[in-house]
């Protein structure tokens, strides 16, 4: 007995006995309570991360750069918008264009005289007058000029289509269908040769084309000229010719010796 309790004594007092069985068992379970509490908050920590949605966990560690760049590209846009004039996204930005009352017309448009070149140009008259009424006459044509072609019909109140039409009916521009005026006008007095065909003996009249007169009624180059010319076809000129009451019925002019512009019309 003694001796039991003296061995008992001393191994609670300072001793480093192994300790027995059952202590190193109770030890294990300390320190394996301690593990698991530690594995398991380890485990909810990570879990916890791993839950947090993609944005969420984007803006937990970016909200601040986010700002900055939300508030940088606000005052990018107000500073480029005071001071720029360019036209928003997807409009087109077009240059004003003149009103139509302010932009260029063509004055001679449907002028049926344009691109034609008259053989003679200076006129090619038997007299000084009529050769230089002629001129004036197929310049202003030429130059599809209806105020001049209006003024020298109107200072020598010429018969125009029989006195049926004033001077700004028949060259009024743009030209009528089927009222070439002005090219039959280049053509006939540039083109054509003349003869002298009745009127006062003083001031006869000169008149275009020569195959008009009686003179030259039956004259071939005379009715060669006016096919030549464009003013009538070989078959119209074949048949006119034939027509021993009317002859010649295309358009004729008539000038003065003296340069006054008697008239132009047809002869039928």
């Amino acid at each position: 007995m003694n001796q039991d309790h003296n061995r008992v004594h001393d191994l609670g007092v300072g001793t480093t006995a192994e300790p027995t069985r059952q202590e190193r068992r109770r030890q294990w379970a300390r320190l394996g309570g301690v593990g698991v509490g530690a594995v398991a908050l380890v485990a909810a920590l990570a879990f916890g991360i791993v839950q947090l949605a993609p944005g969420q966990a984007d803006a937990a560690g970016t909200g601040g750069s986010q700002q900055d760049t939300q508030q940088d590209t606000r005052q990018g846009t107000e500073q480029a918008g005071a001071g720029s004039t360019a036209a928003p996204v997807g409009e087109v930005s077009a240059e004003p264009t003149e009103p139509a009352s302010e932009q260029e017309t063509d004055p001679a448009g449907d002028c049926s005289a344009t691109g034609i070149t008259p053989l003679h140009p200076t006129g090619n008259a038997p007299h000084d007058g009529a050769a230089a009424a002629a001129a004036s006459i197929v310049t202003a044509a030429s130059a599809c000029d209806e105020d001049a072609l209006v003024a020298l019909a109107a200072d020598s109140t010429t018969e125009l289509m029989f006195g049926l039409e004033t001077p700004e009916q028949t060259f009024a521009l743009p030209e009528a269908e089927h009222r070439d005026h002005y090219r039959t006008l280049v053509t006939l007095l540039g083109s054509t040769r003349s003869a002298v065909a009745g009127g006062p003996a003083d001031n006869p009249t000169v008149v275009w084309p020569r195959v008009a007169t009686e003179e030259f009624r039956d004259d071939d180059a005379a009715w060669q000229e006016v096919v030549d010319a464009g003013l009538l076809t070989q078959e119209d000129a074949a048949a006119q010719r034939a027509d021993e009451t009317f002859g010649y019925t295309g358009m004729v002019v008539g000038i003065a010796a003296n340069g006054s512009w008697r008239y132009y019309s047809s002869t039928d």
